[in-house]
């Protein structure tokens, strides 16, 4: 645990999120030479729990998440303690911290959690400023009534807000329709440290040939990969019926990087064939020499994927991706053609042609990296943390 200052200096940024997170601690290194900032995590998650993800596997993050800013541990009174459900995490701390400690400011990771509500009730009663960051989109599918109550709830709920920090369009979209004011939604992109992973996709590169013996991915056919856990949400099932169907038409393998409880039906639909392969679980350092062998990343989940944090991670190794229509994501980050392409979510069919596309747009010989570079350059902790200080400021 980081050791909490005596007497409290003053804090321009209290963070409360439920746990550590990979994508964020980039994020909190650089604002941490920038601002004064305390990172409260609501709930130490254990290797075991990331079962209960979908994964199937135990693990840890071999990346350091807890490195170069200040960070402690809130005691979380949750009787069933966990950051799935919405009284997973129960932090009743926060009321003694904000009031004993001086903040001008407190981001929440959202308002799907109770812990994140008490930061909330917290931060209005003791006169900080409230900043809100997540990446939902707005609700579809649901019954009209259901709709009608949660907006009534959520309106009420970011009435209270200060700042609407959007990791996206979609975000942005999100935050309006609850009633949050264009003046007060600042553009904190989702964003993962791209120079490490263009460093490391660089420095692959120039291995690619042992690479390509290491995992025994030949050159040749257009290489597609599927990078998260197998879970109805992911859609990997979806993706081998349409891999099967356009490989009929064209060379191409297909590579799972992943574990899952989906994983027995996936290979139950390609069968063994030879042009599919699966890695398993690969921690976040072995990743970049696998998107080095890649040419495209294949994302075909739902919308229950507000974002896709493994497109950001393909684009900074360099590698473009065919998105469903529906991944928060897709509007921000794929230019149909030139940075990858879009499916409508949910059809095989559609995303059978886009991987047929993809593989003649590879075969023109089109170079995809210029336009990946600049997109990506907008999606940087960079730019997160100016927005964040923005925010704070204004």
């Amino acid at each position: 645990m980081s050791p909490r200052n005596s007497p409290s200096p003053e804090y321009d940024l209290a963070v409360v999120l439920s746990h550590p997170i990979q994508y964020y601690s980039p994020i909190f290194r650089e604002l941490a030479k920038r601002i004064r900032l305390r990172v409260f995590y609501c709930h130490d998650l254990k290797p075991e729990e990331r079962l209960a993800t979908g994964i199937g596997r135990e693990f840890s993050w071999d990346v350091p998440l807890l490195d170069g800013y200040e960070w402690e541990y809130l005691r979380n009174v949750s009787s069933h303690p966990g950051v799935h459900s919405f009284f997973g995490c129960n932090a009743p701390d926060l009321f003694k911290i904000l009031r004993a400690e001086r903040y001008r400011s407190v981001m929440v990771g959202g308002w799907q959690l109770y812990a994140y509500c008490q930061a909330m009730i917290a931060a209005k009663r003791h006169g900080v400023k409230l900043l809100v960051r997540g990446d939902s989109q707005r609700p579809g599918g649901r019954r009209f009534w259901k709709r009608v109550a949660k907006r009534a709830v959520y309106s009420l709920a970011a009435a209270q807000i200060d700042a609407f920090l959007a990791v996206g369009q979609r975000a942005a979209e999100y935050y309006r329709y609850y009633g949050g004011k264009p003046e007060k939604i600042y553009f904190v992109p989702h964003c993962v440290d791209n120079r490490w992973w263009s460093e490391r996709a660089e420095s692959a590169q120039q291995r690619i040939t042992a690479l390509r013996s290491k995992w025994n991915l030949p050159a040749g056919p257009t290489t597609f990969l599927f990078v998260g856990r197998f879970i109805p949400m992911k859609r990997p099932v979806d993706l081998a019926r349409a891999f099967l169907e356009a490989r009929r038409s064209a060379d191409l393998r297909l590579v799972y990087v992943g574990d899952g409880t989906l994983k027995s039906a996936v290979a139950d639909v390609v069968r063994d064939s030879p042009d599919v392969s699966f890695v398993g679980f690969q921690n976040q350092s072995a990743l970049p020499e696998l998107y080095a062998l890649g040419d495209a990343l294949v994302l075909p989940s739902d919308a229950g994927e507000t974002w896709g944090l493994v497109v950001n991670e393909a684009f900074a190794s360099g590698v473009p991706a065919v998105v469903s229509d529906e991944v928060g994501s897709a509007p921000d980050l794929i230019d149909n053609g030139l940075t990858g392409l879009t499916f409508n979510g949910g059809d095989i069919t559609a995303l059978r042609d886009a991987l047929l596309d993809f593989d003649r747009l590879k075969r023109t010989g089109f170079e995809f990296g210029t336009h990946l570079r600049l997109k990506i350059n907008r999606y940087s902790v960079e730019n997160a943390v100016v927005g964040i200080c923005s925010a704070i400021s204004t």
